[in-house]
């Protein structure tokens, strides 16, 4: 489920870093994070794409640690979600 077309996004230093991943929908950037970060925070309002993520995330067994918000970015108290390394919004990509 990674996306390889954008191999740019996988030089950052992403090891054993805590991210925020700001409309993650199913994935298809998170996992391949989750290769190296220690912890990534997916926030996304739609279920089924939570849902998606994390039956790939259970039946791949990343080695980093996938919390999941299910909220809106309108919705999104930054403060209440503790201190990140890289924020990223994949849909800016």
């Amino acid at each position: 489920m990674t996306n390889p077309e954008n191999p740019i996004l996988y030089t950052f230093p992403f090891a054993e870093k805590r991210i925020i991943e700001i409309g993650s929908g199913a994935g298809s950037f998170t996992l391949g994070f989750l290769t190296h970060a220690r912890e990534i925070v997916c926030v996304e309002k739609d279920v089924q794409s939570h849902q998606m993520l994390e039956a790939e995330w259970q039946e791949n067994h990343y080695p980093g640690r996938l919390v999941h918000r299910q909220i809106g970015f309108d919705e999104l108290v930054p403060v209440d979600l503790g201190q990140f390394d890289f924020a990223i919004f994949a849909n800016s990509f």
